[in-house]
């Protein structure tokens, strides 16, 4: 079970199992918020107006996580051997982003008002 896709998601269950609770409440709160946003009049130019400042964030959050993300694993960049690593590392940091990104948009939207 080292590689197979039932080990990696073992491990990444693992690594989450703590926080599952705030996640599942932060995804709650924000479908809330999305359907608050998309109630309201004139929800393109809102979501136009809060799709920059989100995607900004998300960028930002991926860059801090390139670089916080080895270090929650108490590694270091010297430890990245191959290609499997970077990616994962880039695969991880980019889902942190978009999942940033996301998160920020209905707020927004709402402050667009």
């Amino acid at each position: 079970m080292a590689f197979s896709f039932a080990g990696i998601l073992a491990v990444v269950l693992e690594f989450f199992r703590p926080f599952l609770w705030l996640i599942a409440l932060v995804v709650l709160v924000d479908l809330v918020l999305l359907v608050l946003a998309l109630r309201g009049g004139n929800t393109a130019a809102r979501f136009t107006a809060a799709r920059g400042p989100a995607l900004i964030a998300g960028l930002v959050v991926l860059l801090g996580a390139v670089f916080v993300l080895p270090g929650m694993t108490q590694a270091g960049f010297s430890d990245l051997y191959g290609l499997l690593d970077w990616g994962a590392l880039l695969g991880a940091s980019l889902a942190a982003g978009v999942a940033a990104a996301l998160i920020l948009l209905p707020p927004l939207m709402l402050l667009r008002r």
